[in-house]
């Protein structure tokens, strides 16, 4: 269960935030037909060399890409190394007729906010979803 918190077009791009019954959020930034981005796994290749990124800082990129991309002998990058996103890319779907994160023909690179040191808003949980079924076995296993 996923509550949107935002819905709004920056730069030519649909882009949502959403908050989960875990008490995390996800943001998501849409790519349409005409990228060449449509419809690659965040963990697929660009058409750039790795040494186009030497001596530029990691950022927020997410590390374990990065490491097994240093590992690799040939010069491909994968996307999730490319953008510097908190955590990295942790999601790529949608296309024709997807219902995540929204009903829509988009296709989707998203990042979560569930990571080390990440806090779970534990007010917009429970104004968000009030009944709690979920939330005392959820939030246990979040923090143990």
């Amino acid at each position: 269960m996923y509550k949107i918190e935002s819905n709004f077009e920056y730069k030519g791009h649909r882009c949502v935030v959403i908050f989960t019954d875990m008490g995390h959020r996800c943001g998501y930034v849409s790519v349409n037909e005409n990228s060449p981005l449509f419809c690659k796994d965040y963990s697929d290749y660009l058409p750039i060399k790795k040494s186009e990124l030497d001596g530029e800082e990691i950022g927020k990129r997410g590390i374990i890409p990065l490491l097994m991309s240093a590992c690799d002998n040939d010069e491909r990058i994968q996307i999730d190394s490319y953008f510097d996103i908190h955590g990295g890319i942790t999601y790529s779907g949608g296309g024709k007729n997807s219902k995540y994160p929204v009903e829509s023909d988009l296709y989707w690179f998203g990042f979560d906010c569930a990571h080390c040191y990440d806090r779970i808003d534990f007010n917009k949980l429970i104004e968000y979803f009030p009944d709690g079924k979920f939330t005392e076995s959820r939030i246990k296993n979040a923090l143990y």
